[in-house]
């Protein structure tokens, strides 16, 4: 089963990357680009958790899957909504920055040593970011303290973007462009509650449920889908690509 979700993560979110990075091919529009990457890492870290599934686990694997599924997701996809509704000077700064974190993450990810011996504990457990024995994360403490830096920004930038939607929503419901203003708001709630489902998916390993991280991964997926696919802003009837779904997206 645990192969199988695996898989269907990484199909669907392979096909919802491409399709958002041929909407900024044809639009240039820079919060395309930085969700684009967003859900590159997202859809990576579906591979190799199907990789780990597939052909056992490695350090590698273990390594490239905390860097991208554990990290940077909620950073990229908190990012990409700064860029859809914050100043731009001020979602510059915050790209520059994120993007210089990102390089710092990514040699300490590859370069520290763990704390326990990997393999072993993870062989039958399921992939997660902490011994499944004592509870310990396997690396230090100082990027476990990044870990939530990164996942406290990009919950603050979604929700936060969510809740800016609403706001407005609220202030044009007589307005013009009330319609617009409340489809910006419920697609955002919807990717911010898509980036967020495989963070409880990892909080809920300790209880019987049958692979619960790979669920609220697929799941969260698709709510993020939903939400983009909702967008005004991302999916147009004009510019949708037929070629990915036929003659596109009603918005």
């Amino acid at each position: 089963m645990a192969l199988t979700l695996a898989l269907v993560t990484t199909l669907i979110g392979t096909l919802f990357t491409l399709a958002v990075f041929v909407q900024y091919l044809s639009r240039r529009k820079p919060y395309q680009l930085v969700w684009t990457l967003g859900l590159l890492l997202y859809t990576v870290g579906a591979f190799l958790w199907f990789l780990r599934e597939a052909v056992g686990m490695s350090g590698a694997i273990f390594r490239l899957w905390y860097l991208t599924g554990a990290m940077l997701v909620p950073a990229y996809l908190g990012t990409g909504t700064l860029w859809l509704l914050a100043p731009r000077g001020f979602s510059r700064w915050a790209t520059i920055v994120l993007a210089l974190v990102s390089v710092v993450a990514l040699a300490l990810v590859l370069s520290v040593s763990l704390r326990s011996p990997l393999t072993n504990l993870l062989d039958s457990n399921a992939l997660t970011a902490k011994d499944p024995v004592t509870g310990a994360s396997f690396f230090p403490a100082y990027v476990v303290v990044l870990t939530i830096l990164l996942n406290t920004y990009g919950t603050i930038a979604l929700v936060g973007g969510a809740l800016w939607s609403v706001w407005q929503a609220w202030r044009q419901r007589q307005a013009v462009g009330g319609p617009t203003a409340r489809r910006r708001a419920f697609c955002n709630s919807l990717i911010a509650v898509g980036a967020i489902l495989p963070a409880l998916g990892g909080s809920l390993e300790a209880t019987k449920i049958a692979q619960p991280h790979l669920w609220m991964l697929l799941i969260g997926l698709v709510v993020l889908f939903a939400g983009f696919l909702a967008s005004t802003e991302v999916f147009e009837r004009r510019a949708f690509p037929s070629w990915l779904f036929g003659k596109g997206s009603a918005a």
